[in-house]
């Protein structure tokens, strides 16, 4: 019962990158209630529009907060707040009904204070890649038409992603190969040593045993 543009290309695959996470600064002077202003976002990694990929995106925050359920049906996807405490946020991502996509939960712990005080401002995001497998035609066409301009060639304030640190991320990878390859080998080798060892024992109390019978 498919309908004109709801057709599945099937062994189709389209993957549309985008970021979510929160950013926090420190209030001065500070408020019992108030320490930290922070903003909650969804966004994508090279500064494009999202909205034809996310009908509309609800931030589910602390039940403390006035209207704890915000549902933004158009970007900038994001919630600014002010508090003091640290709490898990659900962020829910609704799709284009020409998508047939059901929507999916992504869970984030909203965080004050950087690890080991490192600034008074610290980003908190991750990346995730969203995987269309077998799109509808009609959600396929709309995808080829929103490409985007791509990651830039460089880390920016505003766009955290980049080519050069896919390239940083992508040597960093390799050295960590190596270097666990390089530990295989020495485990293997001590495990050698440590059998031929036990091999060796084993024979010398064969030969202890019988020497005292």
């Amino acid at each position: 019962m498919s309908s004109k543009g709801q057709k599945r290309l099937k062994g189709v695959v389209v993957c549309r990158p985008f970021i979510y996470g929160n950013v926090a600064i420190e209030l001065i002077p500070k408020k019992q209630d108030h320490t930290h202003e922070w903003t909650v976002f969804v966004k994508s990694c090279d500064g494009s529009d999202l909205s034809h990929i996310f009908e509309k995106v609800e931030i589910k925050l602390h039940e403390t907060f006035f209207n704890s359920n915000r549902v933004l049906k158009n970007p900038p996807y994001k919630v600014t707040e002010t508090g003091w405490g640290e709490f898990e946020v659900i962020i829910k991502l609704h799709f284009p009904a020409c998508s047939a996509e059901k929507p999916i939960s992504l869970y984030h712990m909203l965080k004050l204070y950087p690890p080991e005080s490192q600034a008074a401002t610290w980003p908190k995001n991750k990346q995730v890649n969203n995987i269309f497998s077998d799109p509808t035609e009609e959600f396929f066409e709309i995808l080829l038409a929103n490409k985007g301009p791509g990651l830039p060639v460089t880390v920016g304030s505003e766009h955290p992603f980049s080519l050069e640190l896919e390239l940083s991320e992508s040597k960093l990878l390799d050295e960590a190969l190596l270097k666990t390859r390089d530990q295989q080998k020495e485990y293997r080798t001590q495990l050698e040593t440590m059998e031929k060892r036990i091999d060796q024992l084993r024979s010398e109390i064969a030969i202890l045993e019988t020497q005292s019978r």
